[in-house]
């Protein structure tokens, strides 16, 4: 039998330095690494089914622009969720791939806030979003379900066996994260311009429309005129960055998440005297929560804070009590998962928040769902080839997760038995179906088969037929004979 090559042999070269666990230690209990590519592919993509994306059946342009759109988004949670260190991930896929572990959209008393686009609730131990919130930001996934992993450190702790999920505390608050990064925190920052930043999206998606249908020329001038500045000095963009659409995504995604980190550990600092300037950080930014959530009458403060004084006498599970910083306890760690998700965040972490990363990553080390037998956990029992009851007789076997392939979303055939492949259904691949006679084009599903569409523009061109029984059909076997 070939080795079972996991993660830490695939990443060891990348992060020199760190500390290694043991094999059985290092992934989900009893997954190889395919195994565990497999479950996040699965996920990825089952999120958007679950959210309601389906086949497209239409013909119009709209529908299958759509339905693209979330395909490239479900690759790109795809990868954040692969970037996350090693510790962060694995637990982060036992709580989001448990019995509890779909979201439910469009629910729960939270959402009729229209600030709210997603939370978790510790009492049911699942969480909430605003459907329209996740389709256009899907890394929100990964905010809310690190909530729910360092809730479940503790849940899954012997000293909680006995008590109801709501009276269980998040894991970070426990261990006095919250300090920990106000200890790391410079006290100014450089500061922010006012105003909403640019989405992400739109401004790709606009770069790209107008490359496409007027050229790169006109594409670099609408973008050097209405943003390029503002982007050159944050996020310190040179030349061919502009038109590295992959490089200047991961660019934006990384600068936004750290953004928001920035600008909840500063609004939610205790350090931060005076609720207007802090509530300012929030108004400026656009991002983050506002001072109430570390008012004690407020709900989950007090909460929190009367759960950590009744646990006081028990110093074993390394306490601090420093209730004044549970807000940046909890919503750092939600905030530095997600940074950590993008390209570069790790590192960056690693770099400015020492302290704050090895406690994060101690305390994913040690999740006690580690040390249960590997029947007792849903992904082995989904994912591992070994199980009896695993998901390969229905979707196949595990392939490789591999970044760094280009992975494109439309094709049309070409004569010679190949395809001709696409980002977009777009002027050109019209332009090349229309060419090659098809009244259809195929687009990746989100299973990863690819499906064949017929745009209402084009669906009037007739493909000829050049197969014998149909031109005999036709014509008349005699004039065929007689031709031949």
């Amino acid at each position: 039998m070939a080795e079972r090559k996991n993660f830490l042999d695939r990443e060891k070269e990348k992060r020199d330095g760190e500390s290694y666990l043991p094999y059985s230690i290092a992934l989900i209990p009893g997954l190889t690494a395919l195994e565990q590519d497999a479950l996040v592919k699965d996920i990825s993509e089952g999120l958007f089914k679950h959210a309601g994306i389906k086949n497209v059946e239409k013909g119009s342009i709209a529908d299958i622009s759509n339905y693209i759109d979330a395909r490239k988004k479900a690759d790109r949670l795809e990868q954040a969720i692969q970037r996350m260190p090693e510790p962060l991930r694995d637990s982060w896929l036992m709580s989001i791939s448990d019995e509890k572990g779909v979201p439910i959209f469009d629910a729960g008393k939270g959402l009729s806030d229209p600030t709210t686009a997603g939370y978790y609730d510790p009492e049911y131990g699942q969480v909430f979003m605003k459907k329209y919130s996740f389709l256009e930001e899907p890394h929100l996934a990964i905010h809310e379900y690190a909530h729910k992993t360092n809730h479940d450190l503790n849940l899954h702790h012997p000293y909680y066996q006995n008590t109801k999920s709501f009276n269980v505390p998040d894991r970070m608050i426990g261990i006095g994260l919250g300090a920990t990064v106000n200890g790391e925190l410079p006290f100014i920052f450089e500061p922010e311009p006012k105003g909403n930043l640019y989405n992400t999206n739109e401004l790709i998606d606009e770069m790209g429309r107008i490359a496409d249908k007027k050229g790169p020329e006109e594409s670099s001038s609408f973008f050097f005129k209405s943003m390029r500045p503002v982007m050159e000095s944050k996020y310190n963009l040179k030349g061919e960055d502009f038109f590295n659409k992959k490089k200047l995504r991961e660019k934006m995604d990384f600068n936004s998440r750290k953004k928001e980190f920035v600008a909840d550990m500063m609004s939610l600092n205790p350090r931060v005297e005076g609720n207007e300037y802090a509530n300012n950080i929030n108004l400026i930014t656009r991002v983050g929560h506002d001072r109430g959530y570390i008012n004690p009458i407020w709900r989950e403060a007090s909460r929190q804070q009367s759960l950590l004084g009744a646990l006081a006498r028990d110093r074993d599970l390394k306490y601090d009590y420093e209730t004044k910083y549970a807000a940046m306890s909890t919503e750092g760690a939600a905030e530095l998962a997600d940074l950590m998700s993008t390209e570069d965040g790790a590192a960056y972490v690693r770099e400015k928040f020492p302290e704050t990363y090895n406690a994060m990553m101690e305390e994913y080390k040690a999740d006690r769902r580690r040390y249960l037998p590997k029947e007792d956990l849903r992904p082995w029992r989904l994912y591992s080839q070994e199980s009896p009851k695993n998901v390969y007789p229905l979707r196949g076997k595990p392939a490789p997760y591999e970044p760094d392939v280009e992975r494109r979303y439309v094709r049309v055939p070409d004569p010679y038995g190949g395809y001709k492949y696409f980002d977009d259904y777009d002027y050109k691949a019209r332009n090349s179906a229309i060419s090659q006679n098809k009244n259809y084009i195929e687009y990746r599903d989100l299973d990863g088969n690819w499906r064949r569409f017929v745009p209402d523009e084009i669906k009037h061109i007739k493909e000829p037929n050049l197969e014998y029984k149909a031109l005999a059909k036709k014509f008349g076997t005699k004039l065929l004979k007689g031709v031949k």
